[in-house]
């Protein structure tokens, strides 16, 4: 409301004229609500950025990084750039990136995996748009919830489970050095130590597809085990003070 979003308050019977197949006591419809394809975003960010005199260099990993009075230094995988302002959106490298300018991070990158699955395409009636549930501001994830994606589509996740590498989209890519820095990290060891039963259950589910699919139906009681087919991997960063 403050920040001006449109909302309605919907008693059950409400409820089933937009999502016939939720189970809720209540819900707060978001008008607004919507879905993006971020890959399309991006690629229209790249040619708007071009058309105005960018320069876009793709693959140049970062290398070090000289900050003097003039300006700033980039040396990268092919060749060097140099510039009056540094932005860092390195994402899941954002903290390293800022070591690297000298900057000490008051956070540090936590590399968390986000699994989904999808609904086969026989049971993607039974969701017409978008279904949270209540989040708990006592944890730090959102929890499952089921979305209908632009190609028609129903993903339903994530769940939350540590990933052993920063670009870690499955269990079997292990990185040593991000393992280490993620699980001694002071910060993310107090974030664990709060939510243990949360993190074994979401290990759990990682490898059960029953499980996943019986929290899906918690929001839609009519999807089953069978009902869902594994999809893709997602990445999350919880940034984690130490202490």
């Amino acid at each position: 409301m403050a920040n001006g979003v449109v909302t309605r308050l919907l008693s059950t019977a409400e409820t089933l004229e937009f999502e016939p197949h939720v189970r809720a006591v209540k819900v707060l419809r978001v008008e607004a609500t919507g879905i993006i394809d971020y890959g399309g975003v991006s690629r229209v960010l790249a040619r708007k950025a071009a058309e105005n005199g960018a320069s876009l260099l793709l693959n140049a990993r970062v290398e070090s990084i000289r900050v003097d009075r003039s300006g700033v230094s980039v040396a990268h995988a092919g060749g060097s750039v140099r510039a009056g302002l540094l932005i860092n959106c390195a994402g899941l490298h954002a903290d390293r990136v800022a070591t690297l300018a000298g900057v000490t991070p008051e956070v540090r990158v936590v590399p968390f995996r986000g699994e989904y699955y999808e609904l086969v395409p026989a049971r993607r009636d039974l969701v017409r748009g978008l279904i949270y549930p209540v989040p708990d501001p006592a944890l730090p994830f959102l929890g499952l919830h089921l979305t209908r994606m632009i190609d028609g589509t129903v993903h339903g996740g994530p769940n939350a489970v540590l990933a052993l590498s920063r670009e870690g989209y499955d269990w079997r890519t292990i990185n040593l050095r991000d393992s280490i820095e993620a699980i001694s990290y002071p910060g993310f060891l107090r974030m664990a130590r709060s939510n243990i039963g949360t993190g074994v259950g979401e290990v759990a589910r990682s490898f059960s597809q029953r499980l996943f699919a019986r929290s899906l139906a918690r929001l839609v009681p009519e999807i089953g085990r069978d009902d869902i087919v594994r999809a893709g991997a997602s990445r999350s960063a919880r940034r984690c003070p130490r202490r």
